[in-house]
């Protein structure tokens, strides 16, 4: 008995199986800071939904499902969240040519950036795995625990550096993927109180003190020549 497939049923097939698999592989929400609340993203790219929660863990808002352009399930889950001060930024994890949306912080896409070509684009890297930003520069990391690559990006989506494998230490396996990115800005030097520091020598301190004696050595002599006359 033969069973026939037409190219159509095989096709939704595949994309049928690669949604499981998309949905499957990253189930923990990925998340961002936004200094007061925290933003967390299911990892299902084709209708993902946005959390807005506080930082005891309650959930302030819930977003409708986002509609990703292109909401591609080929695309990979999204791999990443961050904020860079207005926006919002969500990467898909597909890292040989993943997608980097734009987003207001009610969901909607401001811009679908087309897919970035990483250095190098080698799948046996593993999905991108987070997402974070410095201030000036978006910066992305691959999954891969043993051997992962750090990607600088533009915030038009373009590579500026790609940095050589990170040893990771211990490089074990069993650890599981890289699942998250953070950034942390440099301390910031304390405030001065106010005033200023003037350098000052041994003469210019003792000389009060030389002062008041020298005082005090002509009351001495005045009182001891009163009492004699």
């Amino acid at each position: 008995m033969k069973v026939r497939f037409s190219m159509g049923r095989g096709l939704l097939l595949v994309m049928l199986m690669t949604i499981l698999v998309a949905t499957a592989s990253s189930p923990m929400p990925v998340r961002a800071e936004d200094g007061e609340y925290l933003w967390a993203i299911s990892s299902q790219v084709m209708f993902p939904f946005l959390y807005k929660m506080r930082l005891d863990g309650s959930v302030v808002e819930s977003i409708q499902p986002l509609v990703l352009n292109p909401p591609n399930p080929l695309l990979g889950p999204i791999g990443g969240l961050a904020f860079d001060g207005e926006y919002l930024w969500a990467i898909s994890s597909q890292v040989m040519f993943p997608f980097l949306y734009k987003m207001r912080l009610d969901g909607s896409v401001v811009e679908s950036i087309q897919p970035l070509v990483l250095n190098p684009p080698n799948p046996l890297l593993g999905p991108i795995g987070g997402l974070a930003f410095d201030g000036e520069y978006l910066w992305a990391i691959s999954s891969q625990v043993m051997f992962p690559f750090l990607y600088k990006m533009r915030l038009d989506g373009s590579v500026v550096e790609s940095i050589q494998p990170l040893v990771l230490n211990p490089p074990n396996p069993l650890l599981g993927p890289i699942g998250g990115l953070e950034f942390q800005p440099a301390p910031t030097p304390p405030t001065p109180v106010g005033g200023v520091l003037i350098p000052v020598g041994k003469a210019e301190i003792l000389a009060p003190w030389i002062g008041v004696a020298l005082a005090t050595v002509a009351l001495t002599v005045f009182v001891v020549k009163r009492r004699r006359s």
